[in-house]
C-alpha cells in the first residue's frame, strides 16, 4: 500500500473520513474531496472546488462535523448555515458521479466495489447567492464548475 493510501486508511480508522486536497498549477483547478464518509457512515462523499485549498479543506471538515441530514439529497439541496462569517450559507447538492469519477480516484478505490453518492459543497457570492441560483455572480458559479485548464 502506498503512503497516501496508508494515511487515508489511518484517518478513516481514527475519525471515519479523510479529506484529500488536490493542488494544481492553475488555482482554479484545485479541489478537495472526502474519502470514507460512505464507508464509515453511509453518507455521500463531498467534493469542493473554487477556493484556496486550506479554506476548502477546513470547510469540508466543518461540514462533515456539522452532520448534515442527507435524507432528502436526491430531491433538492441541503443548506448548511452557521459555518461562514457574515451569515453566509453553504449548500450541498448531489452530483453525477460519472461527471467527476476521474478526479476522485482514492475515494473510488476505498469505496470499491460499492457505488456511492457524491455531493458538491457550494459556497456563495458576497450577496449570499449560491451557484444553484440564477442570481449568483457568474464568476462564483464558473469557479465551482468541474471544468479544467488543458495546459
Amino acid at each position: 500500500m502506498d503512503k497516501i493510501l496508508k494515511k487515508i486508511q489511518h484517518d478513516i480508522d481514527k475519525t471515519g473520513w479523510h479529506v484529500l486536497s488536490v493542488a494544481s498549477d492553475h488555482p482554479s483547478d484545485q479541489y478537495c474531496y472526502t474519502i470514507g464518509l460512505y464507508k464509515s457512515f453511509g453518507m455521500p462523499e463531498i467534493v469542493m472546488k473554487g477556493l484556496p485549498i486550506e479554506t476548502m479543506h477546513t470547510l469540508v471538515n466543518d461540514v462533515v462535523k456539522s452532520k448534515p441530514n442527507f435524507s432528502k439529497i436526491d430531491e433538492k439541496y441541503i443548506l448548511v448555515q452557521g459555518l461562514l462569517r457574515n451569515n453566509l450559507d453553504l449548500c450541498l447538492q448531489k452530483l453525477d458521479y460519472d461527471q467527476i469519477k476521474e478526479h476522485i480516484f482514492y475515494c473510488s478505490h476505498v469505496n470499491s466495489p460499492n457505488t456511492f453518492s457524491v455531493c458538491q459543497l457550494y459556497w456563495p457570492d458576497t450577496k449570499n447567492n449560491l451557484p444553484i441560483s440564477n442570481e449568483c455572480d457568474s464568476k462564483v458559479q464558473q469557479a465551482q464548475k468541474w471544468e479544467f485548464n488543458d495546459n
